[in-house]
């Protein structure tokens, strides 16, 4: 699991660090160093594909040291959603940069022209793993409100982690979901109206 700590938190000042409140369920989304698809297919008992919202390959113009990416050096920006295969109902969002030289050719071109979630694709190439903290909290929707369908003035929970793969950093992922979902084990799609809002409190 990945440590949640207070030095990484950021959000409002009245609950800076405070992993107590958060719920078992959302203390394991945001500390899980698994494949996020796969725990959160578990919790919902349903299937869950990418949703593309955004995706363009270029090359650096300038060097990103977390990702020991030098300018010139290939970059993928991706932004996407988990969504419920059943019920159409998006349960994460997910803006990923990644350096592509930096990962095994294979990999990459798989990466680029499949519509699986990453996380299957490390489970294909059975390709070892592991994930960095550098910052989780909360957020003000914004914008990534109409992803889940609630007001912009909503809070998410967000993580944002590195993830390393034979030594080398190869991925910068944020993933968010509403603060007030995955609250308890009673969670599910089914809890969502038909008209998309949230009957979540």
């Amino acid at each position: 699991m990945i440590i949640l700590s207070d030095n990484a938190f950021r959000g409002r000042s009245d609950r800076a660090g405070n992993e107590s409140s958060l719920s078992a369920f959302q203390r394991i989304l945001l500390g899980s160093d698994g494949t996020m698809t796969n725990l959160l297919e578990g919790i919902l008992g349903e299937d869950l594909c990418v949703n593309k919202i955004f995706e363009e390959v270029n090359r650096a113009s300038f060097d990103i040291p977390e990702l020991e990416l030098c300018s010139g050096q290939r970059l993928w920006r991706r932004t996407v959603t988990l969504q419920g295969k059943a019920s159409g109902i998006n349960c994460l969002y997910a803006d990923s940069l990644i350096a592509l030289d930096n990962l095994d050719e294979k990999f990459s071109e798989t990466l680029l022209n499949t519509e699986a979630p990453i996380g299957k694709i490390w489970d294909l190439f059975r390709v070892e793993t592991y994930k960095s903290l550098m910052e989780w909290g909360e957020d003000i929707a914004g914008d990534s409100a109409r992803y889940f369908d609630i007001s912009e003035d909503e809070t998410l929970l967000y993580r944002t982690y590195r993830v390393f793969s034979q030594g080398n950093p190869v991925m910068r992922i944020t993933e968010k979901f509403p603060s007030n979902w995955f609250v308890d084990s009673e969670f599910s799609p089914r809890m969502i109206s038909g008209d998309g809002l949230s009957m979540v409190n």
